[in-house]
């Protein structure tokens, strides 16, 4: 072989060696590159470096977070949640840190430490205990999961593996290619049998000193980011994991997934009727119409199950009937009920077990319903307020920001529903300040300067600030010069 043919052989050779490898490190199966999951909570630790610094970024992210002691409503409402994770997750609750925060965003987020933070907002989604579990279960699986530390372990290996793969693919020629890399030096003996592992032993020496330097260097903003990533999403792979292991556990606990189903659904209809459209992962319409079609399909194959069950239960013996019935929860013991109400006891217990959370959420739905006011996020407010709550009725005050949603969206249809529970509330509080201002505003818009100074007069009489009666003060100025000025003929 001639020294230009035995140069382009080189060469050839050499980036389809380099091809392969840098391929291959991306192609090889999950598992062998992926932190195994928890398998119980004396595991949830991190076991070297890599997931040491992730912890210790999440340890440093929780303080961008909570802030300070929470208020007496907000800290009432953590106890809640955090008794309904010892209820149900009582082997692990001692090693998760559970906080509830100020925020009326649809926000839910783990770190890789345990921390699993919860927002008012997106408690105020949630009607029962059952539903609260729903949000539980799927960050309790990125932790459980190492979601965190997966991600990070990913990129890591990119690193390497993208840096060989473009240098070789871009280089003019082999030898420019490995004048780029520097350290790698071939030679036409290399090329002989045993060549190619050779090769291969250096590629993988220089691979893995890019990764390593990759997260040494990597900065505090950008292990920041990866922690964070729980906020907006992981990967759709790990998503589905977390799916997955919610679905299981529901199913395990309840013996059904419809809250699953019910919660996707609910967060789905709001993310549509949301004007501000907010990435995160519990507003995100794309993904979280994915979770529904999951829950849905899961529960068809659970429905088919247990009809199989019932339809071969009259045939077979009770004892076997029995073993072919899908698991399902067992019942906790109750007291013996009076023969006059024998499903009282059952009743109470699952009345009381939603209350608890419930009713320690109840001082924060207002706040909640405010700021989505402020935001302009008007068709997720209305949608809040109006959907049907058994067990987690809204305070009084909730019609006014409904009525005020209704009119700030300006069709018609939205206006006059909000005039009208402007005077629905004023039939039963006639000294409502904040709706007298309303319908003065309206009928200001309109050019009604008698009929707006009528309502913006008595708003001011009954204006709970100096503040507020300067603002209305500006408004029957405006009222008087509409009145004041000369008519069209």
């Amino acid at each position: 072989m001639t020294p230009p043919t035995l140069h382009r052989f080189t060469r050839v050779l050499a980036r389809a060696v380099l091809c392969a490898l840098a391929l291959g490190a991306v192609a090889l199966p999950a598992q062998a590159f992926f932190y195994e999951p928890f398998t119980d909570a004396a595991e949830l630790r991190p076991h070297d470096e890599l997931e040491q610094r992730v912890w210790d970024e999440a340890d440093t992210l929780r303080s961008q977070w909570v802030r300070g002691r929470p208020g007496a409503a907000l800290e009432a409402a953590q106890r809640a949640v955090r008794a309904s994770v010892s209820r149900h997750w009582p082997e692990l609750a001692p090693r998760l840190r559970v906080f509830v925060i100020d925020n009326a965003d649809v926000l839910a987020l783990s770190s890789a430490n345990g921390d699993v933070i919860l927002s008012t907002g997106m408690l105020m989604r949630l009607d029962s205990d059952e539903e609260l579990q729903v949000i539980l279960c799927r960050e309790i699986a990125h932790v459980m999961q190492r979601h965190a530390v997966r991600s990070v372990h990913v990129a890591r290996l990119g690193a390497g593996a993208n840096v060989i793969f473009e240098s070789a693919m871009n280089a003019s020629s082999f030898m420019g290619t490995m004048g780029a890399l520097a350290s790698f030096q071939v030679t036409p003996d290399m090329l002989v049998a045993g060549g190619k592992a050779l090769i291969q032993a250096q590629l993988g020496k220089l691979k893995d000193s890019m990764a390593d330097s990759f997260v040494r260097s990597v900065s505090a903003g950008a292990f920041d980011a990866m922690v964070k990533s729980s906020l907006f999403g992981y990967s759709e792979s790990l998503e589905r994991e977390a799916d997955d292991f919610a679905l299981a556990a529901m199913r395990q606990r309840f013996g059904n997934v419809q809250a699953f189903e019910r919660v996707a659904q609910r967060l789905l209809d709001e993310a549509q009727a949301d004007e501000k459209k907010f990435s995160s992962f519990y507003a995100n319409e794309e993904r979280l119409a994915r979770r529904l079609k999951a829950a849905q399909a899961h529960a068809q194959v659970l429905s088919q199950a247990s009809s199989q069950a019932l339809a071969e239960a009259p045939s077979a013996p009770a004892s076997q009937a029995e073993a072919q019935a899908p698991l399902q929860p067992q019942p906790q013991p109750q007291p013996a009920p009076d023969a006059d109400e024998p499903s009282v006891a059952v009743v109470m217990v699952v009345a009381t077990t939603s209350q608890s959370y419930l009713q320690a959420l109840t001082p924060l739905t207002l706040r909640v319903l405010e700021t989505e006011l402020e935001l302009g996020r008007l068709g997720r407010t209305m949608r809040n307020i109006e959907r049907p709550r058994e067990l987690a009725p809204l305070p009084p005050q909730a019609k006014a920001v409904l009525a005020e949603a209704c009119v700030a969206r300006a069709d018609a249809a939205s206006t006059d529903k909000g005039e009208a529970l402007a005077r629905e509330l004023l039939a039963l509080q006639p000294d409502n300040a904040r709706m007298l201002k309303l319908l003065g505003l309206q009928a200001l818009k309109r050019g009604q300067a008698a009929d707006a100074r009528q309502w913006l007069q008595r708003a001011r009489e009954h204006a709970a600030s100096d503040d507020e009666r300067g603002f209305i003060d500006q408004y029957l100025r405006r009222a008087e010069k509409i009145a004041a000025a000369p008519k069209a003929p």
